[in-house]
């Protein structure tokens, strides 16, 4: 999952704290620099991540997307825009962020993301 170590438990409690929802191709999730709102947990598709021009690369099924801002500044460092239809969970920032509080280890595995 992204290189992130979240454990089962701490997975299934995002998950839980979360809705899930398609996206179309096409579609932008996030856009660089705007406030952040959620962590994506990719279940299927494939999601483009681009900063200004450049593509720096893609995530899919079993990835986290946005965690970085939630962790760190609060804003997106990058666009990520839906390449293959995709269903995601979308997880609050507020929820995220109080699970962090309860959950040491799974605040370690998302601010540990290069």
């Amino acid at each position: 999952m992204s290189g992130l170590s979240i454990t089962p438990e701490d997975l299934t409690a995002l998950q839980q704290g979360g809705t899930v929802r398609r996206a179309p191709a096409g579609e932008v999730l996030v856009r660089e620099g705007a406030e952040a709102g959620s962590l994506f947990l990719v279940r299927s598709g494939v999601i483009a991540i681009t900063r200004g021009a450049k593509r720096l690369g893609t995530v899919g099924a079993g990835d986290v997307l946005g965690q970085m801002a939630l962790v760190h500044d609060g804003h997106r460092s990058a666009s990520a825009i839906v390449e293959e239809d995709a269903e995601l969970v979308v997880v609050p920032a507020s929820f995220v962020r109080r699970l962090m509080e309860e959950r040491p280890a799974l605040q370690a595995a998302l601010r540990s993301t290069p």
